[in-house]
This record gives C-alpha cells, sequence and structure tokens, in this order.
C-alpha cells in the first residue's frame, strides 16, 4: 500500500514539472503604464463630544417660606443669585403686627397693674381678717383674685412673645448661604 502511494505521488510531481516548464511567461513591464491616484491630506479641526447623563445634588437645601401673611413689599434677590447667611430675602407688611405687638405691651401692663391691685386688697384683707373686720370668705375671694392676676401676666406676656415672634418673620432671611433657585 505504501509503494501505491509513493509511486501516485512521483507522478503527480513529474506531471507538475511538465506542465511548468512548457508554459512560457513573457512580461513587458515598460509597455504597461499604470496611474495611480494619491490623495495629498487636509487640515481640519474635528471637535469630539462625548454626552454622559449627569445630576447635580446640593450639598444643603432649604425650603424658605414665609411664616406669617400679608403684603410682599419687598424680593430682595433674582433667581440663580447667589445670596449669603442672613441676608434679607422678603420683606412683608409689619404694621398689624406691629400694632399686635404694641396691644400685647398693653396688655402686659394692665395685668401687671391688676395684680398689684389685688396683692394689696389680698394683704388688706388678711389683715382685716385677724381683727375680725371681714370673713374668712373674703380673704379666700381676694386671694384668688390675686392668683387671677398672676395667671393674666403669663397669658400676656406670651402674647406678648407671640406678637413680637411673628413681627420677626415679617423680614425673611436667608438661613444658609446658596444660589436661590426659584421664588414663587
Amino acid at each position: 500500500m505504501n509503494t501505491k502511494f509513493i509511486s501516485s505521488g512521483i507522478l503527480f510531481i513529474a506531471t507538475m514539472l511538465v506542465s511548468s516548464c512548457s508554459k512560457s511567461h513573457s512580461h513587458n513591464y515598460e509597455d504597461a503604464e499604470e496611474t495611480v491616484d494619491v490623495a495629498f491630506p487636509e487640515t481640519d479641526s474635528v471637535t469630539l463630544t462625548n454626552t454622559y447623563p449627569g445630576y447635580f445634588t446640593p450639598e444643603a437645601k432649604v425650603d424658605v417660606v414665609g411664616r406669617v401673611s400679608g403684603q410682599l413689599l419687598s424680593k430682595n434677590f433674582s433667581n440663580g443669585q447667589y445670596v449669603n447667611k442672613g441676608s434679607v430675602l422678603f420683606r412683608i407688611e409689619a404694621s398689624k403686627y406691629r400694632d399686635a405687638v404694641q396691644q400685647a405691651q398693653a396688655e402686659l401692663a394692665t395685668a401687671k397693674s391688676s395684680k398689684d391691685y389685688a396683692q394689696s386688697h389680698y394683704d388688706a384683707v388678711k389683715k382685716a381678717l385677724e381683727s375680725d373686720a371681714v370673713s374668712k370668705m373674703e380673704v379666700i375671694q381676694a386671694e384668688s383674685d390675686l392668683r387671677q392676676a398672676e395667671a393674666d401676666i403669663k397669658n400676656a406676656q406670651a402674647a406678648l412673645e407671640t406678637a413680637t415672634t411673628n413681627l420677626g418673620y415679617c423680614t425673611v432671611i436667608a438661613p444658609i448661604s446658596g444660589y436661590v433657585t426659584s421664588a414663587s
């Protein structure tokens, strides 16, 4: 089997040699003129852009709202402006809040005066009880009036604090430094 393979391989090689020798290759390179197009480089500016999604988040965000109602007198910034902490942003009409402070001050003064009278009356009635000039019931009533006057002072002080706080809310200030995004 090996001899058959070798003899057929030799026959194939011999056939190839005979066929390659019988052809004549004649190339005439001088007659064939080929043209070649040449491209010259051009200089031009190219802008490369990439688009990436991004999100900005602030370090601190504050919603500033007016805590009292009233006519807006001034807006002291524009959208997108940088404001410093403590800057006045808005001013709200304060006349009714100033009036409320004055009224609360007057009520406090009245309550203090009532308390002074109740204290004097209680002291006098108590002294009169020692000489049986008044009844025990009148002393109890005088003491009750004194406690009521003391409670009225506390109520008047609370009303004055509330009125003063509301008056302070008429000027809206920036709680932090930063950019104002919108005012509505």
